[in-house]
């Protein structure tokens, strides 16, 4: 299955960008790194060895030892997930209960229920045992409630699990092209379901949160992925995104989808030793992050961490044209920012 991303964006979608007054970084402007004493802290050591039936096993010293005992009592203890998984699967398929032990599903309401896209558990059981029999016939019907571009040809799933007719393989929407921004967020759009909330936010401290609906969320999508385009991010391209849990993440991983760049999402706690490596491996052509986070009573800088992880790829000759960054403004100010003319252009 391939994506296409040839989308028109309406021209009024616009992203308005403000370049800092600040003057170009300097070398003192740029975050240093503190040199660190050995811990003394207790550490477990692992050493691997091998065994004459070619597997391998790790052998722990010191705490290891107590600690892996520690492990292998509890998991001879009853296991509460292992019980209620043994149950929830009995439920699905229909087995009756072993004897004393109780059903505690929670039946909804009938106008619940009524409005639900599955209103019963007799349908689940009955979707669940189709999709088993099959799984072609009832993915096809699954997958005609969204956006294609180009349909599958000729069936939307193909397998091939013996050896003796051929290659193992499987197959899904062969030849089929479509386009993941759009079905999540257009399609809700044009089905007119543009006012209800599609994303909910929750902020660092209470009060602190924020909602899109449908309608909004395409605006702000459609603003980024115009500027992407406009700075020359095409299909393909890489797109690094070193963000924090704010609603502009998921912004721009669907900007991203919308174009056909690629995304690369690195976790916001990632120190700037490993966001260089993501970003020397993938050699992207934008960075997106924000000036700041808080966490609990933290203030976690990622801009500076970006400066130094850029400032390390450009030794070995890996150099970002442009880091946009977005305006944090619960954890930090623009103008404490620290920039650099010509390559950081802020967000909003």
């Amino acid at each position: 299955m391939a994506f296409d991303q040839t989308l028109t964006m309406a021209p009024h979608h616009r992203l308005y960008l403000y370049r800092s007054p600040r003057s170009p970084a300097t070398s003192s402007d740029l975050p240093r790194s503190s040199s660190s004493s050995s811990s003394s802290s207790p550490r477990l050591i692992f050493t691997r060895r091998s065994s004459c039936g070619g597997g391998g096993a790790m052998a722990a010293s010191g705490a290891g030892h107590r600690l892996r005992r520690r492990a292998d009592a509890m998991s001879q203890l009853p296991s509460a997930a292992r019980r209620i998984a043994h149950h929830l699967n009995a439920v699905v398929r229909g087995d009756s209960l072993a004897s004393g032990e109780s059903d505690p599903a929670v039946v909804p309401s009938p106008l619940f229920s009524q409005r639900a896209l599955v209103s019963s558990l007799d349908q689940y059981r009955e979707m669940y045992r189709r999709s088993i029999e099959d799984p072609a016939g009832f993915w096809s019907e699954i997958a005609t409630q969204f956006y294609w571009k180009e349909t599958w040809d000729p069936e939307v799933y193909a397998e091939n699990i013996d050896v003796r007719k051929g290659a193992v393989s499987i197959e899904w929407f062969k030849g089929a092209k479509t386009n993941i921004c759009y079905n999540a967020v257009d399609r809700n759009v044009e089905g007119r379901d543009g006012g209800k909330v599609a994303l909910y936010w929750e902020g660092n401290e209470p009060g602190l949160d924020g909602r899109l609906t449908y309608s909004e969320l395409l605006d702000r999508v459609c603003q980024l992925a115009n500027y992407l385009k406009h700075v020359g991010v095409g299909k393909g391209d890489a797109v690094v995104i070193y963000l924090p849990m704010l609603m502009e993440l998921p912004i721009a991983m669907l900007a991203c989808a919308r174009i056909g760049a690629v995304h690369s999402v690195v976790f916001a706690g990632f120190s700037a030793e490993s966001l260089t490596q993501r970003i020397a491996d993938c050699r992207p052509k934008v960075v997106l992050t924000c000036n700041a986070v808080q966490r609990g009573s933290k203030t976690i800088f990622l801009k500076d961490i970006v400066d130094t992880a850029l400032g390390e790829c450009a030794k070995d000759g890996v150099h970002v044209g442009l880091c946009l960054t977005y305006e944090n403004l619960s954890a930090m100010k623009r103008e404490d920012t620290k920039w650099q003319e010509g390559r950081d252009v802020w967000w909003q």
